[in-house]
């Protein structure tokens, strides 16, 4: 794309690799991948530790009849 405006392309970074963004990894580095943010780019459900409060259900409202 960039020959095609004769601009040569010198250098190139790659700052993210698919979804993750690579931040501040220095070159030759390497950085795990947290487990929860891998279960959320695959739509995993994981179980809650022993010990996590479980969220209170939501009081049901009562819908108003439309008139």
């Amino acid at each position: 794309m960039l020959a095609h405006l004769d601009l040569p392309v010198v250098r190139l970074i790659r700052v993210a690799f698919g979804p993750f963004y690579l931040g501040e990894i220095e070159r030759g580095d390497i950085d795990e991948v947290p487990a929860q943010a891998l279960d959320n780019l695959l739509g995993l459900k994981v179980p809650r530790k022993a010990g996590w409060a479980k969220p209170q259900p939501r009081p049901r409202q009562h819908k108003r009849p439309r008139r």
